[in-house]
This record gives structure tokens, sequence and C-alpha cells, in this order.
């Protein structure tokens, strides 16, 4: 049974999990990221004034073939875990909703959920998210 402080964390892996297998509908799969508390690894604490972030450095990777950015976002803590250790540049974690997260996010960026997760990673390239109906504004 999910711990209700997680938000819906372990339904968001097995989200991933089952739409890569071909169970699960991919939008069926965004819905359930997007209700989730992701994890995002953070080089220092983000500037805040109030309520409002004012700016952030989260993980990003960089894809080879194209160049795309991603933000690294975690649903699986183990997988978490030893992303800390093996970029400890990132000692910092912000665990917010996964629709906040779309709220944020740099243009022309597209997000990575676990990293090194294999079964359970999964790339929302910036393009797609741009399509997705609750997606960043241009």
């Amino acid at each position: 049974m999910n711990n209700p402080e997680d938000g819906n964390r372990s339904d968001a892996t097995d989200a991933i999990r089952a739409a890569r297998a071909g169970t699960l509908p991919v939008e069926q799969m965004l819905s359930t990221l997007l209700a989730a508390k992701v994890s995002v690894p953070l080089a220092e604490p983000p500037v805040m004034e109030g309520a409002r972030m004012l700016s952030w450095k989260p993980a990003t990777v960089t894809r080879d073939t194209d160049g795309e950015q991603f933000i690294v976002v975690f649903t699986d803590d183990k997988l978490d875990g030893q992303y800390a250790k093996w970029r400890p540049e990132y000692p910092i974690r912000l665990r917010v909703g996964g629709d906040w997260l779309m709220t944020v996010l740099p243009a022309g960026h597209g997000i990575i959920f676990n990293l090194g997760g294999g079964e359970i990673l999964f790339e929302w390239s910036a393009r797609d998210i741009q399509a997705y109906p609750t997606g960043r504004q241009a």
C-alpha cells in the first residue's frame, strides 16, 4: 500500500513499467506521472520569493544524438539514492508534484524519469511535452 506522503510515487513507477510493457496506455501513464510527487536533484536550494521560485539548478542530461536537454527526475527512491552517490554535486532533493514541475520546466527541456532505471526509465521530450494538453506554454 502506498504511503500518502509519497504522492503515489510507486504508482508512477508502476505506470512507467506497465506503459513500457505495452499494458498501460501512454496517456494514462502521463496522467499518473503528473499526479505523483517526483524527486528532482538540485545543485543547491532554489532561490525563493515567498512561495514563488525565482531560480533553481536542477540536474540535467543531454542526449548525444540530438543535443536535447532533460531535467533528471525520480519516482524510484533506490535510483534516486544511487544517483546521489554517482552525482554528489546534486545533494539537494526537491520533492514536487509532477504537474507543478510542468509549470517551471525550462523551455526546450524534456524530462527523464528514473535515469539508469532500465524498465522504469522514461524520456519525455520537450516537443512531446509541448504537445501534451497541459504542457508548458511556448
